[in-house]
C-alpha cells in the first residue's frame, strides 16, 4: 500500500471535553505533504474547536500503527501497537491568553551510531515567554478507556528506556548499564550516551509550560531513534555563551563546527543550520525585526564550517525569559551512510 503519510488525509482528534472525536483534515489541502529530510515527511492537520468553558482539557490523537522491529516496546510485534499522544490545555480567565509551546525542531535527528553520544533538542518556543520544563515519559498506546467521549490511552506494557535494553540480537555484546539516557529539564537536550545495540527505538518526552509557579499546559513528542553500527563520527558544534543585552543592541555571533575523522581519517563536508522563532517569519511568535543566520560555503570537506548570527533587537523584544536559538551541524557522509547531527542552544 501507499506510505502512511500519504494515506492519512485526515486525523482523529479527541478534545477531552465530552464532545465526539473529530476528523481534522490535512492542511492546507489533502495532498499537502512536506519533505523535512532524513526520509521523513510532515503532515499538518488543522481544525477549530470551541471548549465549553474554563477547565483542564486533555486533547489526544491516536493512529495505527508503530513501526515493526522496535526493540524497547516490550513485545516482538510492535507494528501492532498504536501511537498515542496528549496535549494538556488549561483554560482559566485569571491566567489570560495562552499559546502552547511550539516544537520548532522536527524529530528527524533520529540517527545514532553505536558507541557515540546521541543528542536531540526539540527547539521548543513559547510565544508568551512562559517557563518551559522537560521530562521523560512512557510511550503510550490506544485503544484505552473512553468515557463520555473523553479518551485515555495507556502506557505500553513492558516499555523500557533505550539504555535498558538487555542485549543485542545476533551479538554477544550485552549492555553493562554504563550508558545513560535522559533529558535536561531546563534545556531540553535529549541525550543517549552512548548506544550499544543497533536497532530501532521509540522514546517520548513532555514539555511543560509554567506561568507564575502554575503549570498551565504541556505537549508531548513521541519519536524514533535508529541506532546503526557505522564507521562515521558525529560532528561537533560550538556556540557562544549565554548573553543579556539592552533592547536596541545589534547581536552578532559566530558559530563554528568541525567534523571528527572516521577510522580512515576521512572528514565530511558539513551543513550548519539554525532553528528559532527569532528567525521568523511568524510575527505571531516574535515581532520583527527578525534575526538572520548566514553560512558561507565550506571551503572543502574537513575544514571547519562557520556561520554568522545577526539580530537587531528592539524594545518590542523585551521579555523576562530568554530567547533560544538551536544551532545544528549535520555531516554529509554520502548516500550509503546516515547523516549525524550535533546541536547546542544559544540563549
Amino acid at each position: 500500500g501507499r506510505p502512511a503519510n500519504q494515506q492519512e488525509t485526515e486525523f482523529d482528534i479527541c478534545f477531552g471535553d465530552g464532545s465526539p472525536a473529530t476528523l481534522a483534515p490535512r492542511w492546507p489541502t489533502p495532498q499537502t505533504i512536506v519533505d523535512i529530510g532524513n526520509g521523513t515527511a510532515r503532515n499538518v492537520y488543522k481544525i477549530t474547536h470551541t471548549f465549553p468553558g474554563p477547565g483542564v482539557y486533555v486533547v489526544s490523537a491516536a493512529t495505527q500503527n508503530r513501526n515493526a522491529g522496535t526493540l524497547n516496546l516490550g513485545r516482538p510485534d510492535t507494528d501492532q501497537i498504536s501511537w498515542f499522544v496528549e496535549t494538556v490545555i488549561l483554560i482559566n480567565p485569571t491566567v489570560g491568553q495562552n499559546t502552547t509551546p511550539v516544537l520548532l525542531n522536527p524529530g528527524v535527528d533520529f540517527t545514532a551510531v553505536v558507541g557515540q553520544r546521541f543528542i536531540h533538542n526539540p527547539g521548543a518556543f513559547d510565544a508568551e515567554g512562559d517557563s518551559l520544563a522537560y521530562r521523560l515519559t512512557v510511550c503510550r498506546t490506544y485503544p484505552g478507556r473512553e468515557i463520555e467521549n473523553v479518551r485515555r490511552g495507556f502506557n505500553i506494557p513492558g516499555y523500557r528506556l533505550p539504555n535498558e535494553v538487555a542485549g543485542c540480537a545476533g551479538q554477544t555484546e550485552t549492555l553493562t548499564g554504563s550508558a545513560t539516557f535522559g533529558i535536561d529539564p531546563l534545556t531540553g537536550d535529549l541525550t543517549w550516551d552512548a548506544p550499544a545495540c543497533p536497532g530501532q527505538y521509540n522514546v517520548a518526552f513532555v514539555v511543560e509550560e509554567w506561568r507564575g509557579g502554575v503549570k498551565i499546559g504541556e505537549v508531548t513528542r513521541d519519536m524514533q531513534i535508529i541506532v546503526e553500527d557505522r564507521d562515521n563520527k558525529r560532528p561537533e558544534i560550538t556556540v557562544p555563551p549565554e548573553i543579556c543585552v539592552e533592547a536596541g543592541t545589534r547581536i552578532q555571533q559566530t558559530i563554528t563546527a568541525i567534523d571528527r575523522p572516521n577510522s580512515r581519517g576521512t572528514r565530511d563536508r558539513l551543513t550548519l543550520s539554525a532553528i528559532s522563532a527569532v528567525l521568523g517569519p511568524d510575527a505571531a511568535l516574535v515581532p520583527p525585526t527578525f534575526a538572520t543566520f548566514t553560512t558561507p560555503t565550506q571551503p572543502q570537506a574537513g575544514s571547519p564550517a562557520t556561520g554568522q548570527f545577526v539580530w537587531q533587537t528592539s524594545c518590542a523584544h523585551i521579555r523576562a525569559q530568554p530567547y533560544s536559538v538551536l544551532f545544528k551541524v549535520q555531516d554529509n557522509p554520502g548516500s550509503t551512510l546516515p547523516p549525524l547531527v550535533d546541536s547546542k542552544t544559544f540563549n
